[in-house]
C-alpha cells in the first residue's frame, strides 16, 4: 500500500467515530455526512491550524467496496460540492456545502468527498519535502425506508485459513466493531479463539474475514460461532465445518 493510499485508510476509519478529523495542518468536522431522505444537502467546515496558507480541493465520488472491504471510488455528478476549490489563511473556517442531486432510492446512496491539499508556491527558505494531506468523508443518503438486516452468511475452512462471510441485507450501512470466532471440536469443546476487527458494510453488501488457525487447532476444528458486533445489535451463527 502506497503511503498515500495508507492515509487515506487511516482516516476514513476515523471517520467512523464521529467527531472531527485531523490531518497534516487542517481540520473538517463533522467527519461524515447523513443526508436525510426529505433533505438534499448537509454542510462540513474545514479549519486551517497551520501557520501558512493552503489550497484544497474537494472531489465528489460515488463509494462501493469489494468483498475484502476495498474503497471503491468512481467520480459522480449525483453529489455536488461548492466551493471544490478554494483557499484557506492560517487560522481560518470554511464552510462547504454537500448536495445530491438524485432523489432517495430504495438502498441507501453511499459517496465519499475526497479533501486533499494542493501544492503551494514556496518561499526559497521552504524549499525541500512538503507531506500534502488527502482526506476522505463518508456521505450518506438515507433510503425511501431504512431496514436494518445482517447475517453471519458462513464459515469455510481450508487448510489453516478460515473464512468469515458477512453479509448485510439491509437498506442502510452498518458499521461493524468486530467479529469473534470461538472454535470448537467434534465434542463442543472450544480450543481456539480469535478476532478480527471491522469497518463499514454498505447495504446489500458482502464481507469476506481471513483468519489463520494454528495447524494443530485446524486438524480437530469441526465447528465454529461467530459473533458480529455492530454499532446496533450483533449477528450470531454457529457453523458446522464442512457442511451446515
Amino acid at each position: 500500500m502506497s503511503p498515500q493510499a495508507l492515509l487515506l485508510a487511516v482516516v476514513t476509519a476515523l471517520a467512523a467515530l464521529g467527531g472531527a478529523a485531523r490531518a497534516g495542518t487542517f481540520q473538517i468536522s463533522p467527519t461524515r455526512v447523513d443526508l436525510a431522505a426529505r433533505g438534499t444537502s448537509g454542510l462540513i467546515e474545514l479549519t486551517n491550524t497551520g501557520t501558512a496558507p493552503m489550497r484544497m480541493q474537494i472531489t465528489a465520488n460515488t463509494w462501493d467496496q469489494s468483498a475484502a472491504g476495498e474503497i471503491l471510488l468512481a467520480r459522480t455528478t449525483d453529489l455536488v460540492v461548492f466551493p471544490t476549490l478554494f483557499s484557506l489563511a492560517p487560522g481560518e473556517r470554511r464552510k462547504v456545502k454537500v448536495g445530491v442531486t438524485v432523489a432517495p432510492a430504495a438502498r441507501e446512496r453511499t459517496f465519499r468527498l475526497i479533501i486533499e491539499e494542493l501544492p503551494s508556491p514556496l518561499s526559497p527558505a521552504e524549499v525541500g519535502l512538503r507531506v500534502l494531506t488527502r482526506m476522505s468523508v463518508p456521505v450518506f443518503q438515507s433510503p425511501v425506508r431504512a431496514v436494518r438486516v445482517g447475517e453471519v452468511a458462513g464459515a469455510t475452512l481450508v487448510g489453516e485459513k478460515l473464512a468469515l462471510e458477512v453479509e448485510n441485507r439491509g437498506t442502510v450501512s452498518v458499521l461493524l466493531r468486530d467479529a469473534r470466532v470461538s472454535g470448537r471440536d467434534a465434542l463442543g469443546a472450544s480450543i481456539w479463539s480469535a478476532s478480527v476487527k471491522g469497518w463499514y458494510l454498505l447495504a446489500a453488501g458482502r464481507r469476506r474475514f481471513e483468519l489463520a488457525v494454528p495447524t494443530e487447532v485446524a486438524a480437530r476444528l469441526a465447528s465454529v460461532a461467530v459473533e458480529v458486533t455492530t454499532d446496533k445489535d450483533s449477528w450470531k451463527r454457529v457453523v458446522a465445518l464442512g457442511g451446515d
